[in-house]
């Protein structure tokens, strides 16, 4: 799963939202010097990440994406996740996403200062562009794909993801539905 979901399954804790936020950027044990509930929130990153990275249905949609983007597959595949989120959000969640989006964002601005600076540096690119709403749309799912070819290591593909993500857009949709519902399920464990 890619940040929306993440923030999402944290609920309302402000904490437990920053620390699914950062959790990528917080490595090892250093998680042991924030604060408790910022912690919980960076293992509750973790737990998602295994569940999600072992689960046979993240493998299926992966491997559509596989033969364009190899070791990456599964990055593109997080990233679609969250565009079928941000695209079908009032199944999920009660408050618009425009206004989550703003709800998070001043979240993360009241807590800049504990941030990593991986976090600080993309901050103001997640605020200004509203990366989850971006999401939402196929053709935002597109600017982000591509934007992360340009600051990170993905494959610069973005078009091609599009092409595989409309050519089965109903059946991995199907699918991410599936998955988030039975991964909502073990959280809730």
């Amino acid at each position: 799963m890619n940040y929306l979901a993440h923030i999402y399954l944290s609920g309302n804790n402000e904490k437990l939202i920053v620390g699914n936020f950062i959790a990528d950027a917080v490595k090892g044990n250093k998680y042991l010097s924030y604060e408790t509930a910022i912690q919980q929130g960076i293992l509750l990153h973790r737990k998602i990440d295994f569940l999600t990275d072992r689960h046979p249905i993240v493998h299926q949609t992966s491997a559509l994406f596989k033969p364009v983007y190899g070791k990456y597959a599964g990055v593109v595949c997080d990233m679609v996740f969250d565009h079928f989120l941000a695209a079908n959000w009032n199944l999920y969640h009660s408050q618009n996403l425009r206004l989550y989006v703003n709800y998070i964002n001043k979240i993360f601005l009241r807590h800049f200062s504990i941030l990593p600076m991986k976090m600080k540096i993309i901050l103001p690119f997640w605020v200004k562009n509203r990366w989850p709403e971006l999401y939402a749309t196929s053709e935002g799912l597109r600017r982000v794909l591509s934007g992360m070819s340009r600051y990170t290591s993905l494959p610069l593909a973005s078009d091609a993801a599009l092409e595989i993500l409309l050519a089965n857009y109903q059946n991995i949709e199907s699918l991410f539905k599936t998955f988030f519902s039975e991964l909502q399920r073990q959280l809730d464990r």
